[in-house]
């Protein structure tokens, strides 16, 4: 099944733009595959990101405007950044240590950094640091569902594998990623 809905894709095509038409769930499904074969490999030399490092960033990042107005959509409407990031604190605090070692990941990662080839091959931005993998898979999660709707979120959770997914951990994390101020001309992780 081609991702590109059997058209031919002249240039490489991030999953942001929405210039070809897709098949959302054999793009999840290859997201999941993709991040998977990503989280398994050695993190080498990377730099260390933990969930309360991203919070310390994000909270560096917004400004008191941004960090005090309320949120106008999505499913923290009416909250602001800055108690996201409190009640992500609240959860990290509480979580046990990983169970287990830190992964390649890339922060932030976006659907913009995750590219469609002529040949219709997925490719993924390279990692930044060496992190928590619930970041990522948080990141992709919310990313599919704003673009396809959140049906489209269960075929990429299938695929990577749910298997050492800690439930609260990916709560943690997309808490964090929902609080990333706006990029001007995109959107937020």
């Amino acid at each position: 099944m081609a991702i590109g809905g059997g058209r031919d894709v002249p240039r490489a095509v991030t999953l942001a733009e929405q210039v070809i038409p897709v098949d959302p769930e054999r793009i999840a499904q290859l997201l999941g595959d993709a991040l998977r074969v990503r989280h398994e490999q050695d993190p080498e030399r990377l730099p260390q990101l933990g969930l309360d490092a991203v919070v310390e960033r994000i909270g560096g990042l917004l400004g008191s405007d941004d960090a005090d107005t309320e949120l106008t959509e999505g499913p923290y409407l009416g909250r602001t950044r800055r108690w996201l990031l409190d009640a992500a604190m609240l959860v990290i605090d509480e979580l046990p240590p990983a169970r287990q070692q830190s992964a390649p990941v890339r922060f932030p990662f976006t659907l913009a950094d995750c590219a469609v080839e002529p040949d219709g091959t997925l490719r993924l931005a390279p990692p930044t640091h060496c992190g928590d993998r619930h970041l990522d898979l948080a990141a992709l999660a919310v990313g599919l569902a704003d673009r396809f709707g959140p049906a489209i979120v269960g075929p990429l959770f299938e695929r990577y594998g749910m298997d050492g997914v800690d439930a609260r951990r990916l709560d943690a994390a997309q808490l964090v990623l929902a609080a990333y101020p706006p990029v001007p001309g995109g959107s937020a992780p």
